[in-house]
């Protein structure tokens, strides 16, 4: 299965072009387990960025209050500087529009709150899952869906 990614608008100070534009895909979510995910995920859509230097995948906070997620635990994470944060976790059911599905647990961040464009990091925890192409002179990412993780 192909789950269509887009280039998101720059982030500011970043170039109009690929390096500048971060990758974007739609996803519905849903705090249901796997089996039940097609069925009772959100009607609202998501942005999700797909970020290869995350180990993990991260929710904002209003989406996961906005589904419903209640935490399921709670973990240390490393930011992108190397300060360690102690955040929640919930368990989430990812819903691409092409049939896929990938549940997993994931640490609620606030990246609204921080002026970031998306509601979600799908990391390297989903990137597994994947064949994940970058074709940086034709501005082109796609992203195949070849299993299932958790």
């Amino acid at each position: 299965l192909t789950i269509p990614v887009v280039l998101g608008t720059p982030r500011q100070g970043s170039s109009n072009d690929f390096a500048g534009r971060p990758p974007l895909t739609l996803v519905y979510l849903s705090v249901a387990e796997q089996m039940d995910a097609w069925d009772n995920h959100s009607d609202k859509g998501y942005c999700a960025l797909i970020d290869t230097g995350a180990d993990n995948t991260a929710i904002d906070s209003i989406a996961a209050a906005a589904i419903g997620a209640q935490p399921a635990g709670s973990a240390s994470i490393h930011g992108w500087k190397g300060a360690e944060t102690r955040v929640d976790l919930v368990r989430i059911s990812v819903v691409f529009p092409v049939g896929a599905i990938f549940s997993t647990y994931a640490a609620i961040r606030d990246f609204r709150g921080d002026g970031q464009p998306f509601d979600l990091i799908l990391g390297r925890n989903f990137l597994q899952n994947c064949v994940l192409t970058a074709d940086g002179p034709n501005a082109f990412y796609q992203l195949e869906w070849v299993g299932s993780g958790s």
